[in-house]
């Protein structure tokens, strides 16, 4: 296959997302350098890239990767999920722009200082970001932001039923409803990730993932 004009050649993708108000808008991923398009796909420009070496600002490349792409409908905030590794130990951190991608800022605030970053979601309106990080391999903690994701606050632990899953999912209007699920169960929250309980229907039942 031929490569769209500016998207880097030999480069596998890893994740895109794309735009719920502009669908010709849309970002792809190898895990290293987010591209942008706005043309459905037909040509592409660098929209961010992990740095090139250490810095105290931003995760480098090497030792991070991007992991997912979250675009609210709201079309200016773009947040990325990335994972450092640091010896043995795995570090969540966030990178956010406000204006669709053309400026970027680290959104590390409140996070915790050691974790595997799971997966990010939010509502429809950007307002509000959830993220899900395995602490330590034993802990499944929901972290919340409520400014777009710059900073963050912890809400609640995933129960132990739902413990190893990847999913995580929000109410696209009601953004206190948060839905996990795993090998024993499928939970909802509505107190914005602080406590969940079980759907009963789902009891000792695998399931997932979800969409809202």
């Amino acid at each position: 296959s031929v490569p769209a004009p500016g998207f880097p050649a030999g480069r596998q993708l890893s994740g895109y997302a794309v735009s719920q108000r502009a669908p010709a808008n849309l970002f792809a991923t190898d895990g290293t350098i987010l591209m942008r398009s706005t043309d459905g796909g037909c040509s592409w420009r660098k929209a961010y890239e992990l740095s090139g070496g250490p810095s105290a600002e931003l995760p480098a490349a090497g030792t991070a990767r991007i992991e997912s792409i979250y675009l609210p409908i709201n079309g200016r905030n773009v947040v990325l999920m990335i994972s450092e590794t640091i010896g043995p130990a795995t570090r969540s951190h966030v990178v956010v722009s406000d204006d669709g991608g053309k400026t970027w800022s680290l959104g590390d605030a409140g996070l915790p200082p050691a974790g595997t970053p799971v997966h990010l979601a939010g509502p429809a309106d950007g307002r509000i970001a959830y993220l899900r990080i395995d602490v330590a391999g034993a802990i499944d903690a929901v972290y919340a932001s409520t400014d777009g994701g710059h900073s963050w606050e912890p809400r609640g632990r995933i129960p132990a039923e739902a413990s190893g899953g990847s999913d995580l999912d929000v109410d696209p209007i009601e953004p206190q409803r948060v839905w996990v699920s795993g090998s024993r169960g499928l939970f909802r929250s509505s107190d914005g990730g602080r406590t969940f309980a079980a759907v009963e229907e789902f009891s000792e039942t695998r399931s997932g993932p979800v969409d809202v």
